[in-house]
């Protein structure tokens, strides 16, 4: 075999392995940030992110005004704070992650690493950070 064979065979048995992230120790792979990305009330890739400041929960914008108007609660089954639609803030973040994620299949480390930081430890990061107001309905 070539070496130009050997390269495009080598290449082509990585074709099927999901994309990894590098956040740290631990490697992620393309579902890994799917699932980080996703919607807690549909479990599809977050559209139009938003998150509550109670808990740092994130969801599509239609589903989280859903759940809310429903049951004038947080959606998260482990908060459960009383709120309104007003609480629901965009998350820029969460929304440019995965614009990234359906453009490259994957998102920058440093984006997986806040995301996943603010995902286990609750509240997103204030809205000067990371979110704008609800001027996205």
């Amino acid at each position: 075999m070539s070496s130009d064979t050997k390269k495009r065979a080598s290449d082509d048995s990585n074709v099927d392995k999901p994309k990894k992230a590098d956040t740290g120790n631990k490697k992620l792979t393309s579902d890994d940030i799917r699932k980080l990305l996703s919607c807690k009330v549909c479990n599809e890739l977050c559209k139009r992110g938003v998150s509550v400041q109670c808990c740092g929960a994130k969801a599509c914008r239609a589903c989280a005004t859903k759940e809310v108007t429903a049951g004038r609660m947080c959606w998260n089954s482990e908060c459960k704070s009383p709120m309104n639609t007003d609480d629901l803030v965009n998350d820029e973040l969460l929304r440019s992650a995965v614009n990234s994620f359906k453009a490259k299949g994957t998102v920058s480390d440093e984006v997986i690493k806040t995301l996943s930081v603010f995902s286990k430890l609750g509240p997103a990061p204030p809205p000067s950070e990371n979110v704008t107001n609800n001027t996205d309905r």
